[in-house]
């Protein structure tokens, strides 16, 4: 009896394994932020590369840019992000020296890939 729980653990322990292995076709898409007070989009490519659009929620054009990404582990490391904690402003500048390395979790849940900003304030982007 301990042998086949014992084969059940393992056999679901390489089931989790392989199903949170994201490549980057699956990551590929767009992804729409959570955010409240802007409307910030991602979009993502297989070949490493994302394009990112931010504007307020009165359409104006607050930040863009193009940059890369790996996925390491269970994270997505995007090279040049801004970091949205939803309190970005059209009457701001955004520019290089704003940006910043962000190492981001990306879950599959039934939706679809979901990439967490901020666990805590419950900021994240989900694949359209």
């Amino acid at each position: 009896m301990k042998l086949n729980l014992f084969k059940f653990i393992i056999f679901f322990t390489l089931l989790l394994f392989m199903i949170s292995c994201v490549s980057k076709e699956d990551l590929q898409g767009t992804y729409i932020g959570s955010f409240k007070n802007n409307i910030d989009s991602l979009k993502i490519n297989s070949e490493g590369n994302y394009e990112r659009i931010i504007y307020s929620n009165e359409k104006k054009k607050i930040f863009s840019n193009k940059s890369t990404y790996q996925i390491v582990g269970g994270n997505v490391i995007f090279n040049n992000y801004l970091l949205n904690e939803d309190d970005l402003s059209p009457s701001l500048k955004y520019d290089s020296t704003c940006l910043v390395v962000a190492n981001l979790p990306y879950t599959l849940t039934f939706s679809g890939i979901k990439i967490t900003s901020n666990y805590d304030l419950e900021y994240y982007y989900m694949k359209k």
